[in-house]
């Protein structure tokens, strides 16, 4: 009987303490008035919104906003006179599914952060400034966007008219033959990489259909950028987990990417022969010990 009772109590007890592991991680709405900061450190929070009003801040320390596996925040930012708003985050994880702020916002992400949006739209004169940071965005239509010792990875459609890189990637994946990545203003520092890769859907499509795709670079893929050879070391030549292709220089900072080719993937029946092959090594080498 008291082993009994003292199954129970520890069932209860383990119950107690996952219940009290799940209220820290809530969904939480913050609205932030002007001239007011908001502290947020320690902070762990499946999904929620920001709303700002006039001159407001928000500090992130140490916390994590949301999720991978789907819970996000969204933030929104009002100026109706160009008063500045600001969000510093350090040592933190923010996952948010939409970021749109008025103008004059500075987003400053430092300090191993990772900053995840599927979309970030500022006003006038906004600012997103990275360092040693991986900043993974869908969308990118701002002022200014600054990386240092960061990467910036995006998928679809860009837009940057201020683009400052110092020892920095820029990671593209190209989901369709409109997509357009625009980036204008660009200045550099140190050594920086460019890589395209090609979304599944988009190469099948590809593969299906003219066999090839052409990079043109002052045209569907990358406007308004000077000298991009020699700025950066420019790969298109990576393979994705499904397919691997051919890059041709077609001159004038373009290229052609074509042949096409699935990854092999093993059939069960490989797999079960090579384990099968392991273990009877294993067993030869037992008996001869």
């Amino acid at each position: 009987m008291n082993k009994l009772n003292k199954s129970i109590k520890k069932a209860l007890l383990a119950l107690a303490l996952t219940s009290l592991s799940f209220s820290t991680a809530q969904a939480v709405d913050y609205v932030i008035p002007n001239y007011v900061m908001q502290d947020l450190n320690g902070e762990i929070h499946d999904s929620g919104s920001f709303q700002m009003f006039g001159m407001s801040a928000v500090f992130i320390d140490n916390s994590q906003l949301g999720n991978a596996s789907g819970g996000r925040w969204s933030m929104y930012g009002e100026n109706s006179t160009p008063y500045t708003q600001s969000m510093a985050v350090y040592n933190s994880a923010l996952y948010f599914s939409s970021f749109e702020v008025g103008q004059n916002f500075i987003l400053t992400i430092s300090v191993d952060s990772f900053f995840y949006a599927d979309s970030i739209k500022m006003g006038y004169d906004g600012q997103i400034r990275v360092t040693d940071t991986q900043f993974v965005v869908g969308t990118v239509k701002c002022e200014e966007l600054v990386l240092d010792n960061s990467s910036w990875t995006a998928a679809g459609s860009s837009k940057s008219y201020l683009l400052s890189l110092k020892d920095s990637t820029v990671n593209y994946t190209i989901t369709s033959a409109t997509d357009s990545i625009v980036v204008t203003n660009l200045t550099y520092y140190g050594s920086n990489h460019y890589n395209f890769d090609f979304s599944d859907d988009f190469i099948d499509s590809i593969a299906t259909g003219a066999g090839y795709y052409d990079m043109i670079f002052a045209d569907t893929i990358v406007s308004s950028v000077t000298n991009v050879i020699g700025i950066f070391n420019i790969n298109v030549a990576d393979s994705n987990s499904k397919y691997t292709w051919d890059v041709t220089y077609l001159g004038a900072n373009n290229y052609r990417i074509s042949n096409f080719e699935l990854i092999a993937i093993p059939e069960p029946s490989t797999y079960a022969a090579v384990f099968g092959l392991i273990a009877l090594a294993f067993v030869a080498y037992k008996r001869r010990k």
